[in-house]
């Protein structure tokens, strides 16, 4: 069934491609249904369908209507993630400090009930709410997951001249604190190094690393 879809899914992609230069076939029903057979036919695609601002935008109202779809796109094998790189962080740890924390996204659960104003950029502090939970909370994150993880810390260059810390562990890329960004694209390619000497020159800054480090091995 799944070859079924993946097969009716690249000639509805097929058909919406021809819409693009031939404007009397409406592409964008048949790019949307194409969408919506591919993910029906790829676990990984429907993920990444799923977790991706188009789909929220202009299709998930649709897919909730109609009970269908619904099935097609149902996948309860996986909570799904608005992180980058949710789909694909499922490196393992590198130490056992941590037992219940397998795979980052164990940790951004974790983390999710740890963040808080306290373990915020004073910067940032009078605008952090529950709600943006992750505003100012990346550098002293991204060094708390290589802890467990292993790999690379690196940093978006932002306007203000600070940089916006993320993961990297071989192939896997991944950003447990980009939810702050709302809708805005960040570059996650060819960005430099950020080591913790560094940030941790900050008093501040690795005070705050300290409490959010011991919050969670304290957690139970």
């Amino acid at each position: 069934m799944n070859l079924v879809f993946l097969i009716l899914g690249s000639l509805f992609f097929l058909i919406g491609l021809v819409g693009l230069m031939l404007p009397v076939i409406p592409q964008i029903p048949f790019l949307a249904a194409g969408a919506v057979f591919m993910a029906a036919g790829s676990k990984r695609f429907r993920r990444m369908l799923k977790s991706s601002s188009l789909y929220r935008k202009h299709l998930k109202e649709h897919v909730d209507r109609n009970r269908f779809l619904s099935k097609l796109l149902k996948d309860d094998t996986m909570k799904t993630y608005d992180f980058y790189g949710w789909e694909q962080a499922d490196v393992s740890p590198v130490t056992d400090i941590c037992p219940g924390i397998k795979t980052p996204r164990d940790l951004y659960d974790a983390l999710s009930e740890i963040w808080c104003a306290e373990t915020c950029a004073p910067r940032m502090r009078d605008d952090w709410t529950p709600e943006n939970k992750t505003l100012g909370q990346c550098s002293v994150t991204a060094f708390l997951a290589q802890d467990l993880f292993g790999g690379e810390v690196r940093g978006i260059p932002r306007p203000d001249g600070a940089f916006h810390c993320y993961n990297v562990v071989g192939d896997c890329v991944f950003d447990l604190t980009s939810q702050q960004f709302g809708d805005e694209v960040l570059d996650y390619t060819d960005n430099p190094l950020q080591l913790r000497e560094v940030h941790f020159a900050k008093e501040e800054k690795r005070l705050r690393y300290e409490y959010l480090k011991q919050s969670l091995l304290s957690r139970r």
